[in-house]
C-alpha cells in the first residue's frame, strides 16, 4: 500500500486535466506537496436503490505516496517559499515538514480526516441532507469498534475492475490540508453521481487504513475523525467554513 514517487507526473498523470492544473497551483500558492492517497474504486447505478443514493461505491485499492526523496522537493520550491515568508521562516516550516515526514503512517493518519472534510464540505445546498447522510455513516467509526463497518458486499465486487480513481493531495502550509481531484474517466463518466460514490466510499477508506495503521496513527485518526463529526453534528458546514483543528499540527 505505501510507495514512493520521484516525479510530479507520477502522480497526476490519470487525472483530469484540470485537477492537473490545481496540483500545480496550491504548489504556487504556498504549499509543499507531502504525499498522494490513491483510491481506486469500483462505481456502479443502481436501479432500486436501499438508501438515498443513486449509485453503488466499492473499494478495490488503497495507495498512499510519498517523495522518495522529501528533502530534495523541499529544495526545488526555496526560492519560490523564501520570496513569500522569507529565509528564517522557510528555514523552521521546511525543518518541521521534514520531521514531519519521516512517518509516513503519521501522514496518512492526517490525510484520512482532511479528505473526510474536503467531502463535506464540498456537499452542495448547504446545509445539505447529504451532510447528515455522511454523519450517519461516519458515526459507527467513532461510536463503536471499527469492525462494524466490515461490508458484506464487498467480497461480491473484490474481482471487479477499477472504474474510478480519487487522488487526495496532501500539501503543507501553515498546517496541513489536503484537495480532492478526480481521474479522467471518472469525470467522464460519474461527475454528476461523484458526491454519492464518495459519501459511500469514505467510511470503507476509513476501515481500511485501520488495519493498515499502528495503533499509534489509528489513535490519531480517530481522535480527528471523532473532533470533526462532533463539530459538525454541532453546526453543519457552510460555503467557506474554516475550522481551526486542535489535532492538526502547526508548520508556520
Amino acid at each position: 500500500m505505501f510507495q514512493q514517487f520521484s516525479d510530479l507526473r507520477e502522480v497526476t498523470r490519470m487525472l483530469h486535466p484540470i485537477y492537473v492544473d490545481q496540483v500545480k497551483r496550491m504548489l504556487k500558492l504556498g504549499g509543499l506537496l507531502l504525499a498522494v492517497l490513491e483510491i481506486n474504486a469500483y462505481f456502479h447505478h443502481l436501479e432500486s436503490p436501499p438508501m438515498p443514493s443513486p449509485v453503488g461505491a466499492h473499494l478495490l485499492s488503497l495507495f498512499f505516496k510519498t517523495w522518495e526523496d522529501p528533502s530534495r522537493h523541499i529544495k526545488q520550491q526555496k526560492k519560490q517559499f523564501t520570496k513569500m515568508i522569507g529565509m528564517r521562516a522557510y528555514d523552521a516550516w521546511s525543518q518541521r515538514i521534514i520531521e514531519l515526514c519521516r512517518d509516513n503512517h503519521i501522514l496518512f493518519a492526517y490525510t484520512i480526516p482532511l479528505f473526510a472534510e474536503n467531502q463535506i464540505n464540498s456537499m452542495s445546498n448547504y446545509p445539505s441532507p447529504a451532510q447528515d447522510v455522511f454523519l450517519n455513516l461516519l458515526s459507527p467509526i467513532i461510536d463503536s469498534d471499527a469492525e462494524i463497518l466490515t461490508d458484506s458486499t464487498q467480497d461480491q465486487y473484490s474481482h471487479a475492475e477499477p472504474n474510478s480513481l480519487i487522488s487526495v493531495f496532501l500539501y503543507a502550509g501553515q498546517v496541513p490540508f489536503t484537495i480532492t481531484c478526480h481521474g479522467k474517466s471518472t469525470i467522464l463518466h460519474w461527475q454528476s453521481h461523484l458526491e454519492a460514490a464518495t459519501v459511500l466510499l469514505l467510511p470503507q477508506v476509513v476501515y481500511e487504513a485501520e488495519k493498515k495503521l499502528p495503533d499509534y496513527a489509528k489513535k490519531l485518526m480517530r481522535s480527528a475523525l471523532n473532533e470533526e463529526v462532533h463539530s459538525w453534528r454541532m453546526h453543519r458546514p457552510t460555503v467557506g467554513d474554516i475550522r481551526e483543528w486542535k489535532w492538526l499540527p502547526r508548520l508556520r
